[in-house]
């Protein structure tokens, strides 16, 4: 064991906070040093075109920095403790080289030149030299440049407050002529262009992993789900262009504008062994256009952790790597060769227990087992079933949200908003709309023939619409599962349906403590897990975070997450023993608190074993330097493309830069990345310098575009802009440039910490 591990692993750190605990693993440090070194590389190239080619056009830079020099000081007063502006420093020549404390970009400070509004008069005095002290300088012999750069810059000009003649030093920015402070300017976002280039030409000569263009699972409602997407699908073309990379296919999605998503997107996908053209409306998550598919799985579980923890499937020896094979219930068994075939055999073994065969043994995709290792052998184990929980009551049925296309609800003519009222004659309140599913299922399953008799609100009618449906036997199962969008729903594979759950209680199992505690017509408000112990506390916590859920209570009034009912029954399946739900409910004019065991429900089923499977990867290598080259700018115009995009849907939809990101979002991606790979982190280097090539370049003074639209400006008129109107301008830029930092600081501290 190493150091690190032992120390982390040790008591000393058992009550310490978690990011403590996460750094004392060398394996994280070793992440967090090459995020640190390869965003910072990614902001010295762009900082070093700018320095580059200022020192070959004659200016004279001050400092060159990674990250910024500025004073920091802890605590107030004189209590306060004053930090050192720079981690490291060093004076070469005429320019001081540092890395600053603040590791939020990276500057360089030429003579009469500079970013800060404040500062930027400043700088354009430092640069004068008074004409007669150009003209000693040019007797002296020591600045024979002086005078020559007089006429060239047409930096002669009269003081306003002493009315006497002067001329910039001509070594300093503002003396240089407009093409070459153009070149200056626009150095930076040229070189990261180019290193973005560089970054995926070595990642692809390396070996870049990427998820082919198909659907892994499919979630209830949303646009993949009315289309009849089915897992396994391969998407070949999206409106006509085509699609190799599920990354790809995302970018392209995501960044549409909703007015655009609405009239649908024409997907050619491959199904069998035969095209079809099918249309997809995509939805919009807090801002976000989706499919609402995952990327393509495989049968091989997890090379990390193979099962979620205290599932059925844990309870068994299975390991990481081991490949499915077969799946075996009463009925009979089946060799598994792909992910959409494991899931249509548990589909129809949903409510039995069966036996898994897996082949263990097997080297990870790419790499050569060693001659020592044996032959893979085979291993089979009886995998329970995992009863689905409660609290001992249920809610009413919502409106219907999305029809599947070519379902059996489709072709009887239900349609969305209807609200289920009865069933078979039966009020709709006496079933549990998360379980009434597995009860069609097993209907059609034991009478296929048989048809269900519906009464449905719909919208305009006065009287119930009455269809009778033929129910189909599913050979899939839906993505509901902890970790998903909150917003998650309910929905009916058997029919072909989606719907809500609503907050209201409807009813009551007889002899459950809900029985005596909950009346229907109750409203839920709020909802908190409580576990039976602080250990059981802590270890529920642990699991439950892998998945991306917070141990914080439920608000069904958060108007940004949106909980469901239905993603608060699938959380229930993470509670361990003991963990009881605490709900505030609204009884009539009255709030009161109720707190229920949560429990198994006798006959029901959760179709998720446990299972936690490796994602479908490809490698895409170069076979040649000069085919590098070729994927690198390829990948590199992809990245261009994708920020354009994105930027163009935030033009149409403003709301689309809630998710934009700070540094935090940044490191985190960056740190997923660096764990993948050394290729994975050099793509997503590729991603953030073509990022802020573009970004830089953007016409708002203080960045880069805003500097090149004024020398454009300069350049047409032969003279500078007024002084005032560029002082004006440059602050209102500087403004809104730190109130977007401050903005997307705040998003990631609402993401982190607050959510």
């Amino acid at each position: 064991m190493q150091l690190a591990d032992m120390f982390a692993s040790s008591a000393l750190l058992a009550d310490w906070p978690g990011w403590i605990v996460w750094l004392a693993n060398w394996e994280n440090l070793l992440v967090v040093l090459k995020v640190a070194i390869g965003l910072g590389f990614i902001i010295f190239v762009h900082e070093l075109g700018h320095f580059a080619v200022a020192k070959w056009c004659g200016v004279k830079c001050e400092k060159f920095y990674v990250g910024f020099d500025v004073p920091l000081k802890l605590g107030w007063g004189k209590w306060g403790i004053r930090l050192p502006s720079a981690l490291w420093k060093r004076k070469w020549g005429e320019t001081e080289y540092g890395i600053g404390i603040l590791p939020l970009g990276g500057y360089v400070k030429m003579l009469g030149q500079d970013d800060n509004p404040a500062r930027a008069a400043e700088a354009v005095r430092q640069a004068r030299m008074k004409a007669e002290v150009a003209a000693e300088a040019t007797a002296a012999g020591t600045n024979g440049a002086a005078s020559a750069m007089v006429s060239e810059g047409g930096a002669v000009a009269t003081a306003t407050k002493e009315e006497e003649e002067y001329v910039l030093d001509p070594r300093s920015y503002m003396a240089k002529s407009v093409p070459q402070r153009m070149a200056i300017i626009s150095a930076g976002v040229v070189m990261n262009v180019i290193f973005a280039v560089v970054f995926a030409t070595i990642a692809y000569g390396l070996g870049v992993p990427y998820q082919p263009a198909a659907v892994g699972q499919v979630i209830p409602s949303q646009g993949a789900w009315r289309a009849d997407l089915q897992i396994g699908d391969r998407i070949l073309a999206l409106d006509g262009e085509p699609v190799e990379k599920f990354v790809e296919l995302k970018s392209k999605v995501t960044a549409m504008p909703e007015e655009e998503a609405k009239d649908g997107i024409e997907a050619l996908i491959e199904r069998d062994g035969k095209e079809m053209t099918v249309t997809v409306r995509p939805e919009s998550t807090r801002s976000i256009i989706m499919l609402g598919i995952t990327g393509p799985m495989t049968t091989r579980l997890s090379w990390t952790e193979p099962t979620i923890k205290y599932s059925p499937a844990a309870k068994q020896d299975f390991k990481p790597g081991d490949r499915i094979i077969r799946v075996e219930g009463p009925a009979g068994g089946e060799r598994i060769g792909n992910y959409r075939q494991f899931v249509a055999a548990m589909a129809k073994n949903q409510d039995k227990e069966v036996s898994v065969t897996v082949l263990r043994g097997e080297p990870r995709e790419g790499e050569t087992p060693p001659d020592n290792v044996s032959t893979p052998t085979e291993h089979t184990y009886s995998v329970g079933v995992r009863p689905r929980k409660w609290i001992g009551a249920w809610m009413k049925f919502g409106a219907i949200t999305a029809v599947q296309s070519g379902s059996p609800a489709e072709r009887a003519g239900i349609r969305e908003g209807d609200k289920l009222v009865s069933i078979n004659g039966q009020s709709a309140d006496a079933f549990d709309p998360l379980t009434w599913s597995s009860d069609v299922r097993r209907s059609a399953e034991a009478a296929p023939e048989e048809t269900i008799k519906l009464a449905f609100e719909r919208k305009g009618e006065a009287k119930l619409v009455d269809i009778e449906v033929k129910p189909r036997v599913p050979v899939t199962y839906d993505a509901l599962a902890p970790g998903l969008d909150l917003r998650i729903l309910a929905s009916n594979l058997a029919l072909g349906i989606a719907y809500e759950v609503e907050l209201e209680v409807a009813g009551t199992a007889p002899n459950s403590e809900a029985s005596g505690k909950l009346m229907p017509g109750d409203r839920v408000l709020k909802a908190l897990f409580i576990p039976a112990s602080d250990e059981l506390a802590k270890q529920e916590a642990e699991e439950v975070g892998k998945y991306g859920l917070g141990d914080r209570p439920v608000d069904f009034a958060d108007e940004d997450l949106k909980p469901t009912w239905t993603w608060l029954s699938e959380r229930m399946l993470m509670s361990l023993s003991g963990t009881q739900l605490q709900l505030t409910v609204k009884r009539g004019d009255q709030t009161e608190t109720v707190t229920l065991p949560i429990v198994d429900k006798p006959g029901y089923f959760h179709v998720h074993r446990g299972f936690i499977f490796e994602a479908e990867e490809r490698i895409e290598r170069a076979a040649s330097v000069g085919e590098a080259i070729s994927l690198g700018f390829r990948e590199t115009g992809f990245a261009l493309t994708a920020v354009v995009r994105f930027l163009r849907k935030i033009y149409y939809d403003p709301k689309a830069g809630e998710n934009l990101g700070s540094v935090l979002t940044i490191g985190g991606a960056a740190g997923a990345a660096a764990k993948q790979g050394l290729s994975d982190l050099l793509i997503f280097m590729t991603l953030i310098s073509a990022n802020l090539a573009i970004i830089n370049f953007l016409p708002i003074p203080v960045l880069d575009g805003g500097h090149m639209v004024f020398l454009a400006y300069e350049g047409i008129r032969g003279k500078p802009a007024d002084e005032r109107i560029f002082g004006i301008l440059t602050m209102i830029g500087f403004v809104l440039l730190l109130s977007l930092m401050v903005f997307v600081f705040w998003l990631d501290i609402e993401r982190y910490f607050l959510r």
